[in-house]
């Protein structure tokens, strides 16, 4: 089943329901969303109509969600690839600058790994909860210390760099003091920038490759526990639209009419 795009307008709407539909709503996911009979409750298809549009804006954001945990590998991985280049001779950017600059997108990449996975669980969380699909807390818990062990490091130099400013890569501060010397001795100094420039480089990708690869692993085994569950739910709301006829047939495929999202 494929999910219609998110909209603002949804969004507001979900955010912005009023208690009683929002009661209505909490009933439906502990009772309706689950093909359970309505014996001696009242609902309309309004009120299908509403648990349908609320409980689907938290299904795409998980969704999305996990697709954007799987962008942010890829878009470490390209870290790891810029950062082996070196492209701005005549540009006034120094090889350390290079490096300082990329080894920051890399600790970035790391925080926003963190802040992407507590937003996915929690999100996850809420989006099943309507199924009675359950990712137990301890799962969650046990999710974030994995991670925190193999990226604390990172993560925590991470904040130091933006909150003080204070906090580097040793090896990148050596390539800059090197090249400082090599500049006010205008190339007589006895130490070599160049030399330093690949040693230097090999140390932080090093360090860039072996996060990169545990991130990516342990995304891939995060997207399978969580997706699984968001399967089963994703199902369990397709039961409950086709019960209460909120589903349409479009050439062949189950979708959801424009009635759900407001249309006449």
């Amino acid at each position: 089943m494929t999910l219609p795009d998110h909209t603002i307008e949804q969004e507001s709407l979900a955010r912005t329901l009023d208690a009683d539909i929002h009661s209505k709503i909490m009933f439906t996911g502990h009772h309706l969303l689950t093909v359970g009979e309505l014996e001696g409750t009242s609902t309309t298809r309004e009120d299908h109509l509403q648990a349908a549009r609320f409980v689907r804006w938290h299904l795409q954001a998980a969704l999305r969600s996990m697709s954007e945990l799987k962008g942010l590998i890829e878009d470490l991985e390209k870290v790891c690839i810029m950062t082996n280049k070196y492209r701005w001779h005549g540009m006034g950017i120094s090889k350390s600058d290079h490096l300082r600059f990329s080894w920051f997108q890399f600790l970035n990449h790391c925080y926003l790994l963190e802040t992407k996975t507590k937003h996915l669980l929690n999100r996850a969380t809420e989006a099943c909860g309507y199924f009675r699909v359950r990712i137990e807390s301890d799962e969650t818990s046990r999710q974030l210390k994995k991670l925190d062990k193999g990226l604390k490091k990172y993560i925590q130099s991470r904040g130091q760099h933006v909150h003080e400013w204070n906090e580097t890569n040793f090896s990148i501060d050596t390539l800059k003091i090197v090249e400082t010397l090599d500049s006010i001795l205008f190339g007589q100094s006895e130490f070599d920038p160049r030399s330093h420039y690949f040693g230097s480089k090999a140390i932080v990708l090093a360090d860039m490759s072996a996060a990169h690869e545990f991130a990516s692993a342990y995304v891939d085994e995060l997207l399978n526990e969580v997706g699984t569950k968001l399967l089963e739910a994703t199902l369990l709301f397709g039961k409950f639209c086709k019960k209460f006829g909120i589903f349409a047939i479009h050439d062949g495929n189950l979708v959801l009419p424009l009635e759900i999202d407001g249309a006449a």
